[in-house]
């Protein structure tokens, strides 16, 4: 009888000894997943936005074309230049600051994953006092008689 109790107690010291160390396995994979920077995210999320706003500016300039070209009152030939012209011009600039604010998500994101790489590098400096240099600048006055 004692010696089940023993091998239960076993058993049980080293399910509990393998639970912890999967625990402790756990616990470092959370602790090494990178975070992304909130500022980052939100970066992402307008330029999602001002996309969406683009592909919905671009619609509605190319349906504004079709209706003035299904009344007549513009003719595709000889006005293609002013017709792109005009499609660009309402969509291009939310494009262009969509990138812009993705790029700056990047660069924020990578500076963040550099920062805290070069934080978990411990860098100790000595400290040098300078003593010797309070004592070189002081002037003394000499008079003469």
């Amino acid at each position: 009888m004692t010696s089940l109790h023993s091998l239960v107690i076993l058993w049980l010291m080293n399910y509990t000894k393998i639970d912890c160390v999967r625990m402790q396995s756990e616990r470092q994979w959370i602790m090494n997943k990178k975070k992304f920077p909130i500022l980052s995210i939100i970066l992402y999320v307008l330029a999602g936005l001002l996309i969406i706003f683009a592909i919905w500016s671009a619609s509605q300039s190319i349906g504004y074309i079709s209706e003035m070209i299904s009344l007549g009152q513009l003719v595709f030939s000889g006005n293609e230049f002013d017709i792109i012209n005009f499609i660009v011009n309402s969509c291009a600039q939310y494009v262009v600051f969509a990138v812009i604010l993705i790029a700056l998500g990047c660069i924020l994101q990578k500076l963040q994953f550099c920062k805290s790489s070069v934080s978990e590098e411990v860098i100790e400096s000595p400290i040098e006092s300078s003593e010797d240099s309070s004592d070189d600048n002081t002037t003394e006055d000499v008079t003469e008689e």
